[in-house]
């Protein structure tokens, strides 16, 4: 089954993701049925017939819009993908470049899967005070996540 390691696979299509919709949505992907029915019976409003609810669920269903929006992007998205792999590739060039490895950690490449990055993240502590104030002075567009310890 493609996404699932366990009993389900999830896949978010948030604006921002690599297939994103226009506003929020996901799908879950399972091999049982069990589950398959009580995500059905969520999405539902908890029920499984009118009127007639067995658990607190919502309406969680992919409107048509979403559903629209998603399948003119599918046919996109490997071209994307490739993309967002050569820029996270040049970045790291540009930062062995320019004596940054060592002070910059940018992610590790999966060459032998289908991955790529949604955002480029580098693990830069020693540099997080400038660069949160580069981002209040507009000279940085990046987000700082705070790290936990």
């Amino acid at each position: 089954m493609v996404g699932g390691f366990g009993r389900a696979g999830c896949f978010s299509f948030f604006p921002s993701k690599n297939l994103g919709a226009f506003g929020d949505g996901g799908l879950v992907t399972t091999n049982d049925d069990a589950l398959a029915a009580s995500m059905r019976r969520l999405r539902q409003h908890g029920a499984d017939r009118q009127y007639y609810h067995d658990a607190i669920g919502g309406n969680f269903r992919l409107d048509a819009l979403q559903a629209a929006v998603l399948r003119v992007k599918l046919p996109h998205l490997a071209g994307w993908t490739e993309g967002r792999r050569r820029n996270a590739a040049r970045y790291a060039e540009l930062f062995a470049e320019f004596g940054l490895l060592g002070r910059v950690t940018p992610p590790a490449p999966y060459p032998t899967a289908a991955t790529s990055t949604t955002s480029s993240s580098f693990a830069c502590p020693a540099r997080r005070r400038q660069g949160a104030s580069g981002i209040a002075q507009g000279r940085l567009r990046d987000l700082l996540t705070p790290c936990r310890s």
